[in-house]
């Protein structure tokens, strides 16, 4: 599963960690003050880790494990770590310094390679003609696009920019697996200035599926995780489109 491809502030990756504690209601504020929870030190060092080294905070919905632990790569190339509903993060913790120490990873500062250090902009060959008339050409690549500009293309027409595609995975009563999915995208030739500008595409189901209640809530928590990765891709493409340098 892929996960989101922009790295959290402190303030927003403390929110995760910590649940949404319950709006006092009036006679509350008149009986007794209001007392603010302070993170623990496992969870500042926690936060205060991911972010030094550019790791994503992703926590996972009721479908998984409680104690759920794992590390992975985003549509990005970005670390990520996922927790699950219950994770002991004093082990999080643990996994986090294991994985930055068994792959090298750079502090976030130090890693051209980290999305939040690329250039928007980048120039690529790109393979453009008939076949026995390929002319190799430098063409505008955004730093999100992960096409191989070096497979021919008939003309300049036919180049498209797209980035790793996001998807949700849903199991149906037919026992089939549709998926949802979004894809950052660009078509420098097309006329509609919306399409010639980065913008998210989206493709999946068609027609109705049927769902039991337990498929519902497994459900809603890939839409859910779906949706976190859109309004990232958004915010993505609003920047890119805005330009300003680097992301």
């Amino acid at each position: 599963m892929s996960a989101l491809p922009t790295c959290l502030p402190s303030a927003f990756q403390l929110a995760k960690l910590q649940a949404v504690p319950a709006q006092p209601t009036a006679a509350d504020r008149n009986s007794s003050p209001v007392i603010l929870t302070k993170p623990s030190a496992v969870e500042a060092e926690l936060v205060a880790l991911l972010d030094e080294y550019g790791i994503e905070l992703q926590r996972m919905g009721h479908h998984r494990e409680p104690g759920y632990i794992a590390t992975a790569t985003n549509f990005l190339g970005d670390h990520v770590l996922y927790l699950g509903p219950d994770a002991d993060l004093s082990e999080a913790l643990q996994a986090v310094r294991t994985f930055i120490s068994r792959h090298s990873v750079p502090p976030v500062g130090q890693n051209p390679g980290h999305s939040a250090n690329r250039a928007r902009i980048r120039l690529v060959p790109a393979k453009v003609g008939p076949r026995g008339r390929v002319q190799t050409v430098h063409v505008e690549c955004p730093w999100w696009c992960t096409v191989d500009h070096g497979k021919r293309i008939g003309s300049l027409d036919d180049l498209m920019h797209t980035s790793y595609q996001c998807a949700a995975e849903l199991e149906t009563l037919d026992g089939d697996m549709p998926e949802l999915t979004a894809t950052l995208s660009a078509n420098p030739a097309s006329a509609d200035a919306h399409q010639r500008a980065a913008h998210i595409e989206l493709g999946g189901i068609a027609g109705s599926v049927a769902l039991t209640p337990d498929l519902a809530d497994e459900a809603a928590d890939e839409l859910i995780t779906l949706a976190a990765r859109l309004r990232d891709q958004a915010a993505i493409a609003r920047r890119f489109n805005q330009g300003g340098g680097r992301r």
